[in-house]
């Protein structure tokens, strides 16, 4: 499975928010995990920061959808593949306009909605493409682009959600395995839940030595 960069980074966003902090207290806490794709003047700024509904509202729902796909069946994956395919044709629409000249030579100024930049090109083997660069004007469009992402080659088979202990209980975020992170969201929490195997195995010896005396004993009133 390769990854582009920027799909990776794409998808590592969504991700990002889904492992935000159950309390949301600033718009400025979601916003800058998605200040890089935003393209100029379609960038939708956000009036009131403490308005952060909205924003918990979408991280909890990207939550879900990550759990269902982590978890889920074909039938809920497909319903969220489908959900985001339709919400992001609208979430990212924008008006064009282009100027053009009717028949009777009037100029005049088309608008269209389109949901991205067209653009041509040719593959490795010479055959043509037609793609559009999106235009990503908003943190929905971004959320919904990058969970597009992870339906390309079956990609959401990369999910889990780390096991390891953090504090008074497990860390629980979601994270795409690498070969460096397969089982665990960062190089900390690896280190971490190293320690916990190594601790159990440990603390398995230790039981299995206290318990062979016992056993010993048992084993000689038996023979009696």
């Amino acid at each position: 499975m390769i990854i582009s960069e920027p799909q990776r980074k794409a998808i590592q966003r969504v991700l990002n928010l889904a492992n935000l902090p159950s309390e949301i207290t600033n718009a400025n806490q979601v916003e800058v995990i998605f200040e890089n794709p935003w393209l100029g003047v379609f960038k939708r700024k956000v009036e009131k920061k403490d308005d952060v509904k909205g924003y918990h509202n979408l991280r909890n729902t990207v939550r879900e959808w990550l759990t269902k796909l982590i978890e889920g069946g074909d039938l809920k994956r497909g319903e969220i593949r489908d959900k985001v395919i339709h919400d992001f044709s609208e979430a990212s629409v924008e008006t064009a306009e282009i100027p053009v000249v009717d028949m009777q030579g009037e100029k005049l100024r088309l608008q269209f909605k389109t949901w991205g930049v067209p653009r041509l090109a040719f593959d490795g083997k010479l055959n043509l493409k037609f793609d559009a660069e999106p235009f990503l004007s908003g943190i929905h469009a971004n959320v919904l682009y990058g969970m597009i992402l992870l339906f390309i080659d079956n990609r959401w088979r990369n999910l889990a959600r780390c096991a390891a202990r953090r504090g008074d209980g497990v860390c629980n975020d979601f994270y795409l395995k690498t070969k460096q992170l397969r089982v665990a969201c960062s190089p900390t929490c690896k280190r971490t839940l190293r320690h916990q195997q190594i601790y159990r195995a440990v603390k398995k010896i230790r039981e299995r030595k206290k318990s062979e005396p016992k056993k010993k004993k048992a084993r000689r009133r038996s023979a009696r």
